[in-house]
């Protein structure tokens, strides 16, 4: 799948996934974080083909589509997908592609 965390390293080999909070907050009870989750691949394709994996696997964190998980001791409740993952700019020469999509993750607290 490639290496997650929360910044690209320059030279970081390929493929890469970072996911950042961009937002989100809690009620007490719920926390609704937002993610952006960025995949990035030596081609299009291969960014495109990571891009659709994670989205696939963040889906199945939670129902209708898997059993609620539990992740660094949190339970996961809901994943939407805000923003289907799209294809962003990263190097002009093309040399790195990326796409970007946008995840909002609710967990228990």
């Amino acid at each position: 799948m490639g290496e997650v965390r929360s910044e690209r390293p320059n030279g970081a080999p390929l493929p890469f996934i970072v996911v950042r909070r961009i937002g989100g907050g809690d009620d007490g009870l719920t926390d609704k974080g937002l993610f952006s989750v960025h995949t990035y691949a030596a081609t299009r394709a291969g960014a495109l083909s990571h891009a659709r994996s994670v989205d696939r696997r963040l889906k199945l964190l939670a129902p209708p589509f898997g059993g609620q998980t539990a992740v660094n001791g949190d339970y996961v409740d809901n994943v939407v997908c805000t923003e289907e993952p799209v294809e962003t700019a990263f190097t002009d020469d093309r040399s790195i592609f990326r796409f970007t999509g946008t995840y909002r993750v609710e967990t228990r607290l």
